[in-house]
């Protein structure tokens, strides 16, 4: 009887480790960072795009993913790379027809490997961003202004 009660404790709490590491692995997984920082645009997203090639300061821009179904909460996920190899995590959403939001998800510098998300050291965060707001929203919001 002892043995058994002894048994049974053994596979619950395995059980209960194996249970939790995975609830674990999957909110990790799973967890979703808050934007560093949001700008809205009035425009179009054919707009967005064609500014987005304006700047002559752009390296690369991908998109990396697409979330959600068209025209209600679809959301693209896009990287930008810059000449000062500063790479730009972000996304936009179309809030309606004639409104874009941009959320600035994470920054990097990749000379030096740093930067991050919002939970990252908070002046090379502030740097990068303002960086960011210098070279390519200023540009995007000096054209869009100008239409």
């Amino acid at each position: 009887m002892k043995w058994t009660k002894t048994i049974l404790a053994i596979i619950v709490v395995g059980l209960l480790t194996i249970i939790g590491t995975w609830l674990f692995f999957l909110d990790y997984m799973t967890s979703v960072y808050p934007p560093i920082e949001e700008y809205k645009f009035e425009g179009t997203e054919k707009e967005l795009l064609e500014n987005l090639k304006f700047p002559e300061n752009l390296a690369n821009t991908t998109i990396t993913d697409t979330t959600g179904q068209f025209p209600t909460d679809y959301n693209v996920y896009f990287k930008i790379i810059d000449v000062d190899s500063c790479a730009y995590h972000m996304k936009y959403s179309i809030d309606n027809r004639k409104r874009v939001q941009i959320d600035l998800i994470g920054v990097f510098d990749l000379t030096i490997n740093e930067g991050g998300y919002s939970n990252s050291k908070e002046e090379i965060i502030s740097e990068l961003k303002d960086k960011f707001e210098r070279t390519l929203i200023e540009k995007i919001k000096t054209t869009t202004n100008n239409r």
